[in-house]
C-alpha cells in the first residue's frame, strides 16, 4: 500500500508521461496532499482515459468536500477521461464529488463507465 507521500510521487508521473492512459491508485491511502497532486496531474495529462480510486479511504483521510471539489474540477478539465471508478469509498464523499454541477454534466456527456 502506498502512503500519501507515495501517491504524491506516483502522481508526478502524470506530468511527464503523456502516453500514460490509466492510473490505478485503488487500495492506497490517498490523503488530501495526494489527491491534490493526482488532480494536478489529471489536468495536465491529456492521454489519461481511465482513473481508478477504489477503496482509497477518501473520507478517512480528511479529503472531505475540499478534496472532492479539487478532484471534480480536475476530472472536468481532462477531456479524455472515459472510465472513472470510485467504488468502495465512503458514499457521502463520492456522491458529493459527483453532484458537483460540472462533473455531473461531464459524467452525462463524456464518461462511458462510472463505477461507484
Amino acid at each position: 500500500m502506498l502512503s500519501n507521500n507515495g501517491v504524491k510521487a506516483l502522481a508526478k508521473s502524470l506530468f511527464i508521461n503523456n502516453t500514460l492512459i490509466m492510473i490505478d491508485l485503488s487500495n492506497n491511502s490517498v490523503g488530501i496532499e495526494g489527491i491534490i497532486k493526482v488532480a494536478e496531474g489529471i489536468k495536465k495529462n491529456k492521454g489519461l482515459n481511465r482513473l481508478y480510486l477504489c477503496n482509497c479511504y477518501l473520507a478517512n483521510n480528511n479529503i472531505g468536500e475540499e478534496g472532492a471539489q479539487i478532484l471534480s474540477q480536475a476530472i472536468v478539465l481532462n477531456s479524455n477521461l472515459k472510465i472513472l471508478s470510485l467504488c468502495f469509498n465512503k458514499k457521502g464523499i463520492v456522491v458529493s464529488m459527483i453532484m458537483q454541477s460540472n462533473i455531473y454534466l461531464k459524467l452525462l456527456n463524456q464518461v462511458k463507465v462510472l463505477n461507484v
